[in-house]
């Protein structure tokens, strides 16, 4: 697949034999996705031994609307009418060389009509525990890792997965999406870093985003750090929680941005230690690392493998 940049039996073959031997695997019933998962996730534990390693989680559709005709037993996916399917998965990254070894966890799921109680459902009922429920599973395959950052983007920004997940061993990185998060002291998230002096500059180099209309540039960050306590909001229904997490935030912003281009503002919150400006960055920079899982999805699907 990787040399020939297909997935196409008839065009990955050496000719016809071999495409139906092929094809004939893959209807084995013996060969299922749990099968395919277990064996990468397999290889993937024998390789993290000894490491830290960043977990990076994401989701992305996989849209066969083009070849409805030929398709069956699919959801929708997000514009609700085309037909597909999700894809989740722990993407595992060396945090010091920044080098791919594999997968720590894949999820895949349909996507049926929604609940009208959808907000008041539990956790577990939602399409978001896949944050939780992958993170668990990468916690089995990583186990052999020294230690496991679990990185992951505004929609990772759940109670119950900052509130479960982290320990001694496994750690979060997340971007925030509530900057109103109530704090145990009365004050606001976004008042709380208002209330911080800037401890440090960063220059980073901003990748291309087409999808964005984002360009590649050089840009200059602001950075705060800090620890807060964050409620438990009101309401969640998993009374068996905790009442409050303790956690650090990294504040990177952009004040300078070229015309047409939409600052960098990332409020990170971790459970690794944050005392210095340097820790500050370190954390910046492993965020900074989720990008390869935008890369990852680009590979499988317009720029790459071309799945759909």
């Amino acid at each position: 697949m990787v040399e020939r940049k297909t997935v196409q039996l008839k065009r990955l073959a050496n000719g016809r034999s071999e495409e139906i031997r092929w094809g004939r695997w893959l209807r084995n019933k013996k060969v299922t996705e749990k099968m395919l998962i277990q064996s990468e996730l397999s290889r993937t534990s024998q390789l993290v031994k000894g490491r830290h390693v960043l977990a990076i989680q994401d989701t992305t559709e996989i849209n066969y609307q083009a070849h409805v005709k030929r398709v069956r037993g699919l959801g929708t996916v997000g514009n609700g009418k085309d037909v597909g399917l999700y894809l989740h998965p722990l993407l595992v990254i060396d945090a010091d060389k920044k080098a791919c070894i594999g997968f720590g966890a894949m999820k895949t799921w349909l996507r049926k009509s929604a609940s009208p109680d959808y907000a008041k459902l539990p956790i577990e009922s939602k399409e978001s525990y896949r944050w939780i429920e992958t993170a668990e599973q990468g916690k089995e395959t990583l186990k052999e890792a020294d230690v496991v950052t679990f990185v992951g983007d505004r929609e990772s920004d759940i109670y119950e997965y900052l509130d479960r997940i982290p320990d001694e061993r496994y750690h979060l990185l997340t971007r925030c999406s509530q900057k109103h998060r109530c704090l145990s002291n009365g004050q606001k998230l976004e008042e709380y870093l208002s209330s911080l002096k800037e401890a440090a500059q960063l220059r980073i180099t901003v990748p291309r985003e087409m999808r964005k209309g984002r360009v590649k540039r050089q840009a200059d960050l602001s950075i705060k750090y800090g620890e807060i306590e964050i409620q438990r909001p009101a309401n969640r229904k998993d009374n068996q929680g905790s009442k409050t997490v303790k956690l650090r935030v990294v504040e990177a912003k952009e004040s300078h941005v070229p015309e047409g281009q939409k600052p960098i503002h990332w409020i990170l919150l971790t459970t690794h230690e944050v005392n210095s400006p340097e820790e500050a960055k370190q954390i910046i920079g492993w965020y900074q690392c989720r990008w390869q899982i935008e890369q990852l999805f680009r590979t499988l699907k317009s720029q790459g493998l071309n799945i759909e």
